[in-house]
């Protein structure tokens, strides 16, 4: 499935779509879940979910939920 680049003058969002159906359908996980993970707050995943993952933090979103790098941020992989 392609990602959804979407531009707002300066700004580019990517269609994390993927990663909040993982999310929704992976019993279990949640966005506390995974923010738990980061030992950062539910919102900042909130915030991941509505723009895009953080370059820093993908491969370690890729690691646990199991979708790839290059569909989380085909900007940067």
């Amino acid at each position: 499935m392609p990602s959804v680049i979407i531009v707002f003058a300066d700004t580019v969002s990517y269609d994390c779509g993927m990663l909040k159906k993982w999310l929704d359908e992976t019993p279990g996980k949640s966005q506390t879940w995974l923010a738990a993970q980061f030992g950062i707050r539910q919102s900042a995943v909130a915030k991941w979910i509505k723009f895009r993952v953080p370059a820093e933090r993908v491969k370690k979103v890729s690691k646990l939920t199991g979708i790839p790098p290059e569909d989380l941020r085909p900007d940067v992989f």
